[in-house]
This record gives C-alpha cells, structure tokens and sequence, in this order.
C-alpha cells in the first residue's frame, strides 16, 4: 500500500490537491453511534456542570492525542458501577421518564455498590488521561493557549474519586430532572457479567472533555477549530525537533531514523496503520532491520502518504475513489492523474443506484483518456486499484493490488460484457451484466430446494473476486462455475415447475437473484470459449429445452384432463436432476414416461378447444416443438455422455430459456392449419 499511496501522493501534489496532515499520536475520536454515544462532559472550578452527548457528524472531525495508554483531551473512560445481577439490569433497560419518581431514584442508588474505577489498572489508566498525556502535550505546544486552560480544569479532578462522585452527582440530577435519561444511565452503570480479578475493562464510554472558559474563548475544546488549531501547533513542533538527515530512505527523500510506528487513518468503519512490523515476531530479524528501519520512510513523506490516503477515504470521496464491499472491506480506486472534476473510478467495479455496467466502463475509460497527458507514455492513462480488508482488530490488509490502464479496461470490460449478455431470451426480462463485485455475493448464495437461501453468514468469496475476474483471463474459473452448479441443482425442479405451471416470479428480489446467477454463469462460460450460438445447438441446452417442452406439455394435460389437479413435480422437472447427472438414462426415462402425454396431445390438438389454460392448440404445437427438439437432441447425441459443470450450466440455462423464436412461429402456424382443417 505505501508505493501505491507515494505514487498518489505525487499525483495530489501535480493536481493541486491539498490534504490534511495530522500528528501521528492524534487520532480520531471512536465512530458515534446510537448504541455508542460520546459523552461531552463539561468542567469548571472542580465541578462537573453537565454531561451531552456529541453530534454524530461532529464526532468525525475530533480528535485525541495519545496512545492506547492514555489520550487527551478525548479519552474512553468506563461507567461508574458494575452491574451484573440479571434482575437489576432488566430494571435498568426498562427505566422510563415516567417511573422516576423518588422511590425510583432511590432505588436506582441502591444499585450503585461495585465501584467500577476502584482497580489499579482503570487508576493507572486514568492517570495516562488526565494527568501523563496532558502533561507530554504542554511540553510539546507550551504556546498553545487553548490547551493551558483545559489542563489547568483538569488538574482539579487529578483525583479519580473526586470525579467520579461529580460525575455521579451529575447523572442522579439528570434523572431527578427526567433529562437525558440514557446518557445518565449510561455514566452510571455497566451492565455485564463479572469481571474477572485484574482484567481491565473493555466496556469503555468516550468521553469528550469541555470548559466554558473555551467557549467564552470562541474556541470549544468539543470543536472542529480546537482539532485544527491543535494539529498545526503539534506539526509545528515536529518541524522543530525531527529534520531528517544523513541517510536516504526508501523514496530517496532525507532521512533519519525513526522509533515511532507508522501513522494511523481512519477510513470507514476502522482504522488502518501504514505499515506495521513487530520486533517480538523474529522471523522479521531474518534481513537484520526490524520495524520503521525495514522500510526506512522520511518523516515528510509519512505525513504525504498519511494524507494521500486521508484524502483517499475521506467522506467526500466517498464512491469515487473508494466504497465499502464488505463490513471489513473497501475497494479504492483512483488514476494516475487526478480529475478537476468529481468522477467516479469505482462504480465501474460496484453496482448501485440502477446503473448498468457497460456506460459505468465506458465512462471510466474516457475519464483515464481524457485526465491522460498528451506524450505521455501510454501507461500514465492507468488506473491503480487496491482492496484492504480487516482481519482482527489489530490487523489490516492489502489483500488485492492491481495496475491497469484505459487499454487494458476497455479489452476485459468488453469481455465481460459480452459474457454477461452470453444468454438467450428467458421468460423474465433478460439479466442485466452484473458488476464484478456483484459476482461474489452469486458465488456466495447457498439455496433451499423451496426457493430460500439458507444462510448468508457464510462468504467464502471474497467481494474482490469479482475484479480478478474481469482483469485476469488466466484466474481459473472452475471452482466458481462448480459453485453456480451446485445452485442450479438446488433451484432447478423449483424454478421449472413454477415457470411451467404460469406461476409468476413476484419476488423482485429472488427474481434478481436468478438474473445475477444467470449473468456470472454466462461469463463463466464466456471465458471457457463457450458462445450461446453455438451452445444452444449443442446437446446440454437441448436437452433443457426438452424438459421444458416436457413440463409445458404434462401441465397442458394435467388442467384438461385431471381438472387442473397438478402433480407436486412435473415430467421434466422430476428428473432435472438425473439429467445434470445421468443425461443417457434419464433420456428414456423421459421417453417413457412422456409416451402417453405425447398419444393424448396428437388426439387433443384436433379438438376445437378454447377454453382458456386448455387450448386444443397449444396440444399441437407443443407436441411439434417436443418432436422438433428431440430431433435435434437426436443429431447432437453421442454414444458416451457425462456432463461436466459447463454442460450442467447449459443444461439449466436452456430449462429457464423460451423456446426458439424461429420454432414458435413456425409451430403456431402448424397450429393455425390444423384449425383450418377442422
């Protein structure tokens, strides 16, 4: 990721685009969420005057100072008591404004017994807060005014019991006067099961610390302005103390060597640092550097490659040069040159908003076209793309990197396209190309025989899979093809007797699903060399169509002759399956068993039958369209038959497929003369 991110930089820097450089050690405050407010508690003079909670929106602007040891002016601090009684914490979840009369309020302070801060590590912890951190920040920006005057608040509450009695004070004034009930139950108490001795708890709340004198100031410690005035005071005094000189690092840049670890960002749901190596590990001593000096980066081009991906994954740029693909995912994309104007580099890659993938690539290609510089090589046109996915809470990962360029995009997204258009017409509307990322939540489906889908928990494929096989021609696509396989197996009887007996597919949604399967499996089979002009005159796709034309015409028998009483599988779609796995037993079975619906349509056609469901017609010319089918099965057969999952794939895509055009008209026709006669 770091070459990727130097190379953006550069490429920042010859646009123009100017991003935000932050001091390695201040970080971003945790996400805000319903669940996981943060609470602005606001001091003077010793006291606790009131606790708030954080905008959402302005959450993503602050910032703390400090390690997992201790930060300021932010900091993750933990409720006043411990609650771990079952009873009592069902009384805590059900505490409403209207139940807090006195005899409530007492009893919610019958509830304050085990004091959540009286252990040595939480002391040391907040020590690091309110004391350590503070300190180390004063000796770093001793001039910046702001930070002398929240400090000297601070120092008043050195005592960890001091504010945690205010801080309770202040949340029992809070219920007494029915405010902000959940932001006061939530000072009060953590509700879990016991701690066990010595371990420190995790259950943290963030906290944001704030004074009036600040905002008197016109300078809120809880503000966008405080972050920004902080930052540039903190890299000032980088400037001062840490020149690089003496060696070269990695980029050719001046460069001395550094102990601290490489920055951290904050990109959409969790944070990423640049780079990590650890000591304790000593298979990294093998090249005799570990840490920073393994990869020697000058302190500039650490604040440039921070700031490239600060832009990079910023909100702004949100579906334009980045998206999320998975809770623990994102895909960024972004070119060589950046644009004037906002464009989109990963919607080509990740479908939303109705778009259709062909104008989404042609887009892209003319953006890399136009951003290139004219003499240019051909390859400064090229767009980089690379995937980082959480794996722990401690570790991310670039898991897929990949150059290309305008050329190279225009070949594979046409090869996709013409795979995803690989498909005859079907009796729904016909599939739209699915986006690459939209291939693995395909592969990724597990189907029940009635149409559900088991489970989604489980994602073998990673969402960037997609990509690798729009392009890269030489990734095998055996496994995914046996993958959609195993989905047409399952789906296969369903689908055939819904669509034989006229019932309509409502569900939008599994009617979508149907389509992105029948999609991927015809690029699947568009990157194995198999066209639908020549598949669907072959023998596995005839051999659907013949299941078809067998379901349509014992249905058509069922409703005439039984009264609509339709049997729980039909001729075709009973033996879907043993035709995927035994196509020369299956076909007499078939033979076998369609020989009576076959003598009663040739009696039935000649009928003058209208009645809507039963028409005599429709005898005729299914009856044609099975003898025609079965002809042409007879030419392509061969003596020793065994599907394997690219003929298993045809095999379901001429069952779901209409019958031939050409077939129709000449059927209906025969249908037309046959009336005629009589």
């Amino acid at each position: 990721m770091i070459n990727e991110l130097y190379n953006l930089s550069k490429a920042m820097n010859s646009a123009g685009v100017k991003a935000n450089v932050w001091n390695r050690k201040y970080i971003p405050i945790p996400n805000i969420t319903a669940k996981q407010p943060c609470y602005r508690i606001t001091i003077q003079g010793g006291k606790v005057l009131e606790i708030s909670s954080v905008d959402k929106e302005l959450g993503k602007l602050l910032r703390k100072y400090g390690t997992n040891h201790g930060t300021f002016p932010s900091m993750n601090l933990t409720p006043l008591y411990l609650v771990t009684d079952d009873a009592t914490k069902d009384a805590i979840s059900k505490i409403t404004a209207e139940s807090l009369d006195s005899d409530k309020l007492e009893e919610i302070r019958s509830w304050c017994q085990k004091d959540n801060w009286d252990n040595k590590n939480f002391r040391s912890l907040y020590k690091n807060h309110m004391e350590s951190t503070p300190n180390e920040l004063e000796k770093l920006v001793p001039d910046f005014e702001p930070l002398k005057i929240l400090t000297e608040e601070i120092r008043l509450f050195i005592d960890p019991q001091t504010f945690h009695r205010e801080l309770e004070n202040t949340a029992f004034a809070m219920l007494s006067e029915r405010r902000d009930i959940s932001l006061a139950l939530g000072i009060l108490f953590l509700c879990k099961d016991e701690i066990k001795k010595g371990k420190t708890n995790k259950d943290n709340i963030s906290v944001a610390l704030e004074t009036p004198r600040l905002v008197e100031m016109g300078i809120p410690a809880v503000s966008d302005m405080f972050v920004t005035e902080l930052n540039t005071a903190l890299l000032a005094s980088e400037d001062e103390n840490g020149a690089d000189a003496g060696e070269l690092d990695a980029f050719g840049s001046a460069y001395s060597p550094i102990d601290d670890p490489m920055p951290q960002v904050k990109l959409s749901g969790f944070t990423v640092s640049l780079r990590t190596m650890f000591k304790a590990h000593e298979c990294q001593f093998r090249y005799g550097r570990i840490e920073s000096a393994s990869y020697p980066i000058s302190s500039e081009n650490r604040k440039n490659l921070q700031a490239a991906l600060e832009w990079l994954g910023s909100e702004e740029q949100k579906d334009k040069t980045w998206t999320v693909t998975d809770k623990s995912e994102i895909l960024f994309a972004y070119p060589s040159h950046l644009p004037k104007s906002p464009f989109s580099f990963v919607n080509t890659f990740s479908c939303s908003g109705g778009r259709v993938f062909s104008a989404c690539a042609k887009g892209l290609i003319d953006e890399l076209r136009h951003g290139k510089e004219i003499g240019s090589d051909a390859k400064a046109d090229g767009l980089q793309i690379f995937v980082l996915n959480k794996l722990d809470k401690a570790r991310t990962k670039v898991m897929y990197s990949r150059q290309t360029d305008a050329r190279e995009l225009e070949v594979m997204s046409e090869r996709w396209t013409a795979g995803g258009e690989n498909l005859p017409e079907f009796p729904f509307e016909k599939p739209e190309v699915i986006f690459p990322i939209t291939a693995a939540d395909v592969l990724n489906r597990f189907w029940k025989q009635n149409g559900e889908i088991t489970t989604q928990k489980y994602t073998p494929i990673p969402p960037y899979h997609g990509i690798r096989l729009m392009l890269e021609p030489a990734v095998s696509t055996v496994a995914d093809l046996r993958l959609i396989v195993n989905q047409t197996t399952a789906l296969g009887t369903f689908l055939g007797n819904k669509m034989a007996v006229g019932k309509p597919l409502n569900d939008e949604k599994f009617v979508n699903c149907i389509k992105e399967m029948l999609s991927l499996a015809g690029i699947l089979l568009y990157r194995a060399g198999i066209r639908k002009e020549n598949y669907m005159e072959d023998l596995p796709y005839l051999f659907g169509q013949l299941l078809k034309a067998s379901d349509e015409l014992h249905t058509l028998y069922c409703r005439v002759v039984r009264g609509g009483n339709l049997p729980t599988q039909l001729a075709g779609s009973g033996m879907y399956r043993s035709a995927a796995e035994y196509p020369v037993r299956t076909l007499n079975m078939l033979g076998t068993r369609m020989n009576p619906y076959i003598t009663w349509a040739k009696s039935y056609r000649t009928k003058n039958e209208n009645a809507n469901g039963k028409e005599s017609w429709r005898a005729a010319w299914l009856l044609s369209l099975y003898e025609n089918i079965a002809s042409d099965l007879h030419k392509a057969w061969k003596s020793d038959i065994h599907f394997g999952d690219a003929e298993k794939a045809q095999l379901f895509i001429g069952y779901l497929a209409n019958f031939p055009k050409k077939e129709n008209a000449e059927n209906k026709k025969l249908t037309e003369d046959l009336i005629d006669e009589q």
